[in-house]
């Protein structure tokens, strides 16, 4: 008990001011991020929240325009016209591709769109490693031309995911 250093005898001794400082620095970072997490859920159910009223907003309006339109005796003869020319248009187009270089050109399109999705896919992962390893944003192509690497996303529902 003679080793203790009571108050009074700390007095009497040197005496240091000193704090004690708690390393909060990874729990101030953790709760920073989950705030940050938080924040951004937020956001994201305001927008989801927005579209939806905005898309609720948006059909009676476009009701409301399309029955404006309809009651115009002359517009709706336009229409009826342009329906007609419409059908023979379309008969003219499945009889102009039913021909065997119709044929031949459609197939021929839809390789070259499917070719096209793979390279563009391709490009989207090969940016993705760029980015992530060098940390940049931007690209300079062989062109020399400055690019901006842009990343985007959307939301599909985990249904029509399903459907594919």
């Amino acid at each position: 008990m003679a080793d203790q250093k009571t108050p009074e005898k700390l007095e009497q001794g040197k005496v240091l001011d000193a704090e004690i400082v708690e390393d909060n620095t990874t729990s101030d970072t953790t709760i920073s991020q989950v705030d940050e997490l938080k924040n951004i859920e937020n956001l994201i159910n305001s927008n989801l929240t927005k579209i939806t009223k905005l898309q609720d907003d948006i059909k009676p309006v476009k009701e409301m325009l399309e029955s404006l339109l309809d009651a115009d005796l002359q517009y709706a003869e336009l229409d009826q016209k342009a329906m007609e020319a419409a059908k023979v248009k379309s008969a003219k187009r499945k009889e102009l591709m039913n021909t065997s270089n119709g044929r031949e050109l459609t197939e021929k399109l839809k390789s070259l769109k499917a070719e096209l999705k793979e390279a563009k896919d391709a490009l989207s992962d090969y940016l993705k490693e760029y980015q992530g390893k060098t940390g940049f944003n931007e690209y300079e192509g062989p062109d020399g031309e400055l690019r901006q690497i842009v990343f985007t996303a959307k939301l599909v529902r985990k249904t029509k995911l399903n459907w594919d």
